[in-house]
């Protein structure tokens, strides 16, 4: 069962803000302007090592702004989470 909880660890940080930004920085963009998931273009992207409560941190959050978060803070990135209540406000200004 280890393996299992660590792929959902590995899906948790591939699913992140931290892989996005690192994808749009590092990647070429294709047809409609979606980064490119190639091999070539994400096997430098690192995991950190992770202690053990970190481990069972992760793997507890379902929350995606506080996976992203926790994320942001392990790689020491410099990426904004995007403000979702003005996001929401903004859309729903626009559909009025």
């Amino acid at each position: 069962c280890q393996k299992r909880k660590n792929i959902l660890v590995v899906q948790k940080i591939l699913n992140s803000i931290v892989m996005d930004y690192y994808v749009s920085n590092t990647s070429i963009s294709i047809q409609g302007g979606f980064p490119c998931y190639q091999k070539n273009f994400i096997e430098k992207f690192t995991i950190p090592i992770f202690t053990k409560s970190e481990i069972k941190i992760l793997e507890k959050m379902t929350n995606k702004m506080e996976i992203d978060e926790f994320l942001i803070k392990k790689y020491r990135a410099s990426i904004s989470l995007p403000n979702i209540i003005s996001t929401n406000i903004n859309f729903i200004q626009r559909t009025k």
